[in-house]
């Protein structure tokens, strides 16, 4: 987990690597009240999300506590890679039920699916969303839709030309988008998890 300042706006990245996702049960569970009072039972997320997300949760709300005051601003940029991700987006929701007034800004990286559509209009709803997807990652299509777990809006997808498509709304079928490119875990190719993301690579050989 780091923390630094960028110009208007206070930046979280959330750092962690994935399992073989493959193998994680796909059990939904509520949020918890401990850490989103008044939120209803019905918004879940992936159980195991939720479990890595509350181990940093109160650390992360008061380091960003401290940022906010300390820089003077009310913006927050969350990121991360992979499971980072998956966190990134829940953290997103727990910093805008904390701290009222709190401008989000969320971009992830080759993020799993997290949560249940009540959860992803939740967060859509909260910050400017964008996830940003490399070429036939699989990662991107799990848990399946099948399951009823739903990926937030703004997808972003590097195609094989290198060039960054724009994929508006949540899990846009195009044949651009990741769906398009990865219609099963068996067309994907778990090298392209780590990038490269414009030129930079992330996670190691064991992320996904």
């Amino acid at each position: 987990m780091e923390a630094q300042f960028s110009t208007g706006m206070w930046a979280m990245t959330l750092r962690s690597s994935l399992p073989v996702i493959t193998s994680i049960n796909f059990d939904f569970k509520p949020l918890r009240s401990s850490l989103f009072p008044g939120v209803s039972s019905s918004i879940k997320t992936h159980d195991g999300f939720g479990d890595a997300h509350a181990a940093s949760a109160s650390a992360v709300l008061a380091a960003v506590r401290t940022g906010l005051s300390k820089y003077n601003t009310k913006k927050v940029a969350l990121t991360g890679h992979s499971l980072g991700g998956a966190i990134a987006i829940i953290a997103t929701a727990h910093l805008s039920v904390q701290i009222p007034g709190v401008q989000l800004r969320t971009i992830t990286y080759g993020s799993p699916r997290v949560g249940n559509q009540a959860f992803v209009d939740f967060v859509n709803a909260r910050s400017v969303m964008n996830r940003i997807n490399n070429k036939d990652d699989l990662v991107p299509i799990l848990p399946g839709r099948g399951l009823k777990f739903a990926q937030t809006e703004g997808e972003i997808h590097i195609v094989n030309s290198n060039a960054w498509v724009s994929c508006p709304g949540q899990d846009n079928t195009n044949s651009q988008c990741t769906i398009g490119y990865v219609g099963n875990i068996f067309e994907g190719d778990r090298n392209d998890h780590k990038g490269p993301y414009d030129g930079i690579t992330l996670g190691n050989s064991g992320c996904t």
